[in-house]
């Protein structure tokens, strides 16, 4: 395995970033969270599916706006965390010493649609009956059971935190999730 290093700063340069990949035959792309990155979703979206680059992104926007996978921070979390912090400075504590606060929830984030979508035959992806890939029910996604309800996966397997899209399409765990 050969670990490239591209860099972007730019809007042309993302595009010089992903003629770079191609050439190199790269097998995945890993987007770090990164202000300009957020801002350049669509473009960076579009590329990884137009030449067939599957990518793991920092922020839950990018499955939900069509990417394949994400893991990171969960943001809500984080915003929760930074109100509990300012609450004490609020009722008097030294914010000197208060401790360093880091992310303690950790989200994968799957879009299925993409990921079945991508190769759907691809037993590696979803395994069908005698290893043939094949498409779900509409009323199931692959980790639940309906959505919003269910915490345990059809394995038995039991999930942390779960939340499926209305669509059944999106599927995201909180750290510790397991995915069959």
């Amino acid at each position: 395995m050969q670990l490239s290093i591209l860099n972007a700063s730019t809007e042309g340069g993302i595009d010089a970033a992903f003629r770079t990949l191609v050439e190199r035959h790269a097998g995945a792309l890993l987007v770090p969270a990164d202000p300009f990155f957020n801002s350049r979703r669509e473009q960076l979206l579009g590329l990884a599916s137009r030449h067939a680059v599957p990518a793991i992104y920092a922020w839950r926007e990018f499955p939900v706006s069509g990417g394949l996978i994400s893991y990171g921070p969960s943001l809500p979390a984080m915003r929760r965390q930074a109100g509990v912090y300012a609450g004490k400075i609020l009722k008097g504590a030294k914010p000197a010493d208060l401790p360093v606060q880091q992310p303690t929830v950790f989200e994968l984030v799957v879009n299925l649609k993409t990921a079945i979508g991508a190769r759907p035959d691809d037993p590696a992806i979803y395994p069908g009956p005698r290893g043939r890939g094949h498409r779900m029910r509409p009323s199931m996604c692959a980790t639940h059971q309906s959505p919003r309800s269910a915490r345990t996966a059809p394995t038995g397997r039991t999930l942390i935190a779960s939340d499926t899209c209305a669509t059944h399409s999106l599927t995201s765990c909180r750290a510790g999730a397991i995915h069959t």
